[in-house]
């Protein structure tokens, strides 16, 4: 998506944490978009056994909706049902313009790190 004061920017941009102590990651993506849905794949192999826990995605249908103090709730967080692992590889559909995060528990290969996203 081309920006005037910024250039080129990516429309879906991820991050993630891991916690090795703990055995969990947490993956956080946004979609950028005003109007397209983003299908999105990451690769979660290096991990080893890993299991979706929480996937919860903050979006309204109205992108320019937000919440104020009669509406406080308008817009807020709710499962996203389309996130899934299946053969070491996590799949999750953003809304346009939304902010998804992903926890997994991992009790695969030690030494995964996010980096393994790249």
């Amino acid at each position: 998506m081309e920006r005037e004061q910024h250039g080129d920017v990516e429309l879906v941009d991820i991050t993630a944490t891991h916690d090795a102590a703990a055995g969990r990651s947490a993956i956080f993506l946004v979609n950028r978009s005003q109007t397209d849905v983003a299908a999105c794949v990451v690769d979660v192999s290096a991990f080893g056994k890993t299991t979706l826990t929480e996937a919860h995605t903050l979006s309204d249908a109205d992108v320019y909706a937000a919440n104020t103090l009669e509406d406080p709730e308008r817009v807020k967080t709710q499962a996203n049902s389309s996130a899934m692992i299946s053969d070491g590889f996590l799949t999750v559909e953003l809304p346009p313009v939304s902010w998804t995060v992903l926890v997994l528990a991992i009790s695969g290969q030690q030494g995964a790190t996010p980096d393994s996203l790249n």
